[in-house]
């Protein structure tokens, strides 16, 4: 019993050595003073710096007027939330904007040396683009500056995971200029699981799903999820009934060598997300398209080539890794027309 006492005693003795030991406390003092500078950097420091550097990188890029109303940033979250971006072109006109951005980066991104994010929240987006000639746009200064080729050599698949991407309440607005008429798609609801090229799993919040109102008739692409499946695996049904290609004509580039005269395309196929091994997602498309009816010709509007109907079933596109495997492919009624030219 003595001996017990003793011990215990000792015991004691010994403990306010070392929760007061000046290693110990020094650190801790090291630990909070870390924590404390780390948030108010990331706080009260970080979002007005992040502000000016996006304004003047994006306003060099876009060639337009951009403003942002607030920047906010959780340091211990690892969240940032941006407020009130707007794009304006000459006159004050918005070309683009959006009410709310938010992004949940993910710790794993540390780790893996990648852009790992675990939630992206795009609310209100906004787009306006106007056709003022045909195969030219409000915009053809960015697309021409973007489309030129590079020197530099191509790289591999960039090393990112999104996951729980959500689009709420987006408009896009095309003001067709030449023709007088104006195109509108609002309530642009998009959900997508992940879209990732890294063997990372986050926990999945959201289904597959689209939803948009085009010219005030409403369009909803249904998507369907198996979260008890071994695959976990969702889909999300891209589906289209007789789509006449013909109207695609005036908004091509003029620079493309041929006119789209007709044609109808359906299309039975899904997005598929799920998961192929242990934590390892992947993207993929399957199913077929049919183009029906096709009439193209040249510039000058002589005809070039036409058939009655092109039937593709596809076994499998990684739009991630720009992969595809086609399993067959038919084509009925094939006619090229080919002159010459006389000298």
């Amino acid at each position: 019993m003595g001996q017990q006492e003793a011990s215990n005693s000792s015991t004691k003795s010994r403990l306010p050595a070392i929760v007061k030991s000046p290693r110990s406390l020094k650190f801790g003092k090291w630990l909070l003073g870390f924590l404390l500078v780390f948030g108010v950097i990331g706080f009260f420091a970080a979002p007005p710096l992040v502000k000016s550097i996006l304004l003047k990188q994006l306003s060099a890029q876009l060639h337009r007027e951009v403003s942002i109303e607030q920047i906010a940033i959780n340091p211990y979250a690892l969240s940032a939330k941006v407020s009130g971006l707007s794009i304006k072109a000459e006159g004050g006109k918005e070309v683009a904007g959006f009410d709310e951005l938010f992004v949940n980066l993910s710790s794993a991104s540390i780790f893996k040396l990648a852009a790992v994010v675990d939630e992206v929240r795009l609310q209100g987006l906004r787009v306006a683009v106007a056709r003022v000639a045909e195969g030219r746009y409000d915009i053809s200064d960015l697309l021409d500056e973007w489309m030129k080729p590079k020197d530099e050599p191509e790289s591999g698949t960039p090393r990112f995971s999104l996951n729980n991407i959500q689009l709420i309440n987006g408009k896009i607005v095309f003001d067709d200029q030449p023709k007088g008429k104006l195109h509108t798609i609002s309530d642009i609801n998009l959900a997508l699981p992940f879209v990732s090229s890294l063997p990372y799993q986050a926990e999945i919040l959201v289904n597959p799903s689209f939803s948009a109102s085009i010219n005030g008739s409403p369009l909803v692409l249904t998507g369907e999820s198996k979260p008890f499946s071994a695959t976990h695996e969702s889909q999300l049904n891209l589906d289209l009934d007789r789509f006449d290609l013909a109207v695609l004509q005036p908004y091509l580039p003029e620079s493309l060598p041929f006119r789209l005269n007709a044609g109808v395309l359906d299309t039975e196929m899904k997005a598929m997300f799920k998961e192929v091994s242990d934590k390892v997602y992947s993207v993929s498309v399957v199913g077929a398209a049919h183009v029906s009816g096709l009439a193209v010709a040249e510039p000058d509007k002589s005809p070039l080539l036409d058939w009655k109907r092109l039937d593709v079933e596809i076994d499998n596109i990684d739009p991630i890794n720009r992969s595809a495997a086609v399993k067959r492919i038919g084509l009925d009624g094939l006619v090229v027309k080919i002159g010459r030219a006389h000298v």
